[in-house]
């Protein structure tokens, strides 16, 4: 049986650990593929716009959606207004998106009362 010298045993190594990165970095690249895809913008904005039609198209809810809608533009429109600053633009959207669920609590628990 020969034994390895150190130099050797440190190319072993060295090929080894080059090897165990390669696989690694494949998988890192198959896995940043699956969340570039699954995460982009269009697919997100897609599954969006699905769950409103679903929700929306329930005849169920439509009440509640047009008064939540609604109530959460024109909520923004009155505090906001059309700024031209895109802190306040964020704000506004913030401000629009909290009514808007607000509203669609309280019509969901009328209904739910009645």
């Amino acid at each position: 049986m020969k034994t390895l010298s150190q130099s050797e045993l440190l190319k072993k190594r060295i090929i080894s650990q080059e090897m165990l990165r390669k696989t690694d970095y494949e998988t890192m690249e198959k896995q940043y593929g699956f969340m570039k895809n699954e995460y982009s913008l269009a697919t997100i904005v897609y599954q969006s716009v699905l769950e409103f039609y679903k929700k929306a198209t329930d005849k169920d809810h439509i009440y509640s959606t047009v008064i939540s809608l609604a109530g959460g533009y024109l909520s923004k429109k009155l505090i906001i207004g059309n700024p031209e600053n895109p802190l306040k633009q964020v704000m506004g959207y913030g401000i629009q998106i909290a009514v808007t669920q607000l509203l669609s609590k309280i019509t969901n628990l009328k209904k739910s009362q009645s």
